[in-house]
């Protein structure tokens, strides 16, 4: 076998550093730094559970504890960019970037650890299936958006068209109760307008409407007592429980409360909630069966369906906004009630804990519906005032701005305010 004279070409590894380089579309420098500020980001979550002289290690249960944190961790916001406020201050990320952060750590353990790689993306283990189910939350993200206030107001109009028991009258009740209670589609509405329900069976072999039955919104009088129906003096009820028999997040049998609304009676859920059993009863439905029911133009009992709600939440957004794209429109759904309901408690100043509570949410998925709401844009331009505030200084300084450009300058004089023009001293919802 004859020989040859050794290669005069770089190490492997020093062609991939090179291929690395190539596809960051730098020499180096920049992806050298992102691989240690990675590196210590990972390091300081080791450091922060009490871990850090035992992350070098394959040891699965270290591993899969410190792996597990890490990424709920930065799905909560504690992410890269937030260790420069030593973690005071979140930023949110994708999961996209959160497995360029792991494939870093990844290479952190395999060249400078000299261990196998920690983190595999198709394994069973919790962070990857974190990460995925992330994923699937910031796809449904980029296909809904909350109703617009003046969605809701059109509604309110049409919703005599077709008298009380009507499809327009259902439809509006049903977006404000579920932009109240974050409904989930399934939880009110059928598939189909007629024919068969759609049913599931609990363990035990209990088979349970999907969607509200008339008995799942409970009426309780003082002191939580609960009625056995609808009393003639509606003014006994204080408050509805709203019963879910099944649930997607399993936590089936959970009931929610809601009271009244002394201050808007017309918006109140309590009120909307037995105008909604009084049409199911009138329309003959029974304790057991759906709630969400109307008669339609011909006088036939329909079931209310998701694609009612899509359909029509989508026409009337049309009509309030006619220069609204088709693409933007498409993100108007049923789920957008969720959304909705959502947005307006973070809205009010409602903490993450406060809405998974109220909405019935195990994890932190809905965050991800905040990152565009008027709260996070408003705090995302109250945070940059002092970097805009010393580019007006500097501008002013080097002669760029004329004093009088200046908006921030005070005014001297009086002016006055016509009667007719709309002063909004707070973001527009």
């Amino acid at each position: 076998m004859s020989t040859v004279s050794a290669f005069h070409i770089p190490s492997g590894q020093s062609l991939l550093n090179s291929a690395r380089r190539t596809l960051a579309k730098s020499d180096g420098t920049k992806e050298d730094t992102a691989f240690e500020s990675r590196r210590t980001h990972w390091l300081n979550y080791a450091q922060h559970n009490g871990l850090l002289d035992r992350h070098a290690t394959n040891d699965p249960q270290v591993i899969d504890y410190l792996l597990t944190t890490f990424v709920e961790g930065n799905l909560q916001g504690y992410s890269l960019r937030s260790r420069h406020s030593d973690y005071k201050s979140k930023h949110h990320v994708a999961t996209g970037t959160i497995k360029i952060y792991l494939n870093s750590i990844n290479r952190y353990y395999e060249e400078t650890l000299k261990l196998r790689k920690i983190w595999h993306p198709e394994d069973n283990s919790v962070a990857s299936r974190l990460l995925k189910e992330w994923k699937q939350y910031e796809t449904l993200a980029r296909r809904r958006m909350r109703i617009p206030d003046k969605v809701f107001a059109e509604m309110e109009r049409r919703s005599t068209m077709s008298g009380t028991h009507g499809f327009e009258m259902a439809m509006y009740r049903w977006a404000l109760m579920g932009s109240r209670g974050g409904f989930r589609q399934q939880e009110y509405a059928q598939d189909i307008r007629t024919g068969p329900c759609k049913y599931y069976y609990l363990p035990g072999g209990r088979r349970v409407l999907r969607a509200f039955a008339v008995n799942d919104f409970r009426l309780y009088q003082e002191g939580r007592i609960e009625l056995p129906g609808l009393p003639s003096d509606r003014s006994k009820v204080e408050k509805i429980g709203t019963h879910f028999g099944v649930q997607k997040n399993l936590q089936c049998g959970q009931i929610v409360l809601h009271g009244r609304n002394e201050e808007f009676p017309q918006y109140c859920c309590v009120n909307i909630a037995m105008d909604l059993i009084d049409t199911a009863t009138a329309l003959g439905q029974g304790p057991e069966d759906p709630l969400a029911v109307y008669l339609d133009a011909r006088g036939q009992v329909c079931h209310v369906t998701g694609d009612d709600m899509t359909t029509y939440l989508r026409y009337v957004t049309a009509a309030v906004y006619p220069a609204m794209s088709k693409d933007q429109l498409q993100l108007i759904s049923s789920h957008s009630l969720r959304v909705t309901a959502c947005v307006l408690l973070h809205k009010a100043g409602k903490d993450g804990s406060y809405i998974k509570l109220r909405l019935r949410w195990l994890s932190d998925c809905f965050f991800i519906y905040l990152r565009d709401s008027d709260i996070i844009v408003a705090q995302h331009d109250k945070a940059l005032s002092p970097f805009y505030d010393r580019l007006r200084e500097f501008a002013l300084e080097a002669g760029l701005m004329d004093p009088a450009d200046d908006v921030t300058a005070p005014v001297l004089g009086n002016f006055t305010v016509d009667d007719d023009e709309d002063i909004c001293l707070a973001p527009a919802a």
